[in-house]
């Protein structure tokens, strides 16, 4: 219950950032994505009965602040979530070059699916397509992104309010 409630508090800071101050970082047409970030990190580190929960959550905060059709960021980020669990067995991922093309590939899956979903939806292809067209220079966005908040999220998952609240010692005169 303690990891729940942290990543929830992570995931209302990481929104509140996206959707604020970082809104037009580092272009108008790019944006940090948090979320998907932590996401990556809890397919490669927790167990499903964990991240599940955490990642439905994501994806409906994510989903009810964006402006794109409900129910699109959640299902993105299962699939996602989905995929890393499948593969897990067979990969690294404590490496820099590593966790940078995995970030990367979870970004390039996560916008396929957005894509597919929003042609499937009934959109004009050409929202799709501009998706996919910006995938890349997302992607790479999102893996530089997560080189530097991957290890904060390692040692925020760690967090404990023992670890926070604790008295580091006396002081003694």
């Amino acid at each position: 219950m303690r990891l729940f409630g942290l990543y929830i508090a992570y995931g209302v800071c990481a929104l509140v950032l996206e959707t604020t101050w970082l809104h037009d970082l580092p272009a108008a047409n790019y944006q940090f994505d948090f979320l998907l970030i932590a996401v990556v990190y809890l397919g490669f580190s927790q167990e499903w009965r964990v991240a599940l929960p955490i990642v439905i959550v994501f994806g409906l905060l994510y989903d009810v602040a964006s402006a794109g059709p409900i129910g699109m960021a959640l299902t993105s980020y299962i699939a996602v979530y989905i995929m890393l669990r499948m593969i897990i067995a067979k990969i690294t991922y404590q490496t820099l070059v590593s966790r940078f093309a995995w970030v990367a590939i979870a970004s390039l899956v996560d916008k396929c699916v957005c894509a597919a979903l929003i042609f499937l939806w009934g959109s004009r292809f050409d929202i799709a397509e501009l998706f996919l067209a910006r995938a890349p220079v997302q992607a790479l966005i999102d893996s530089t992104t997560g080189l530097v908040l991957i290890p904060f999220i390692a040692w925020y998952s760690d967090l404990s309010w023992e670890k926070l609240f604790r008295p580091k010692g006396l002081v003694l005169d």
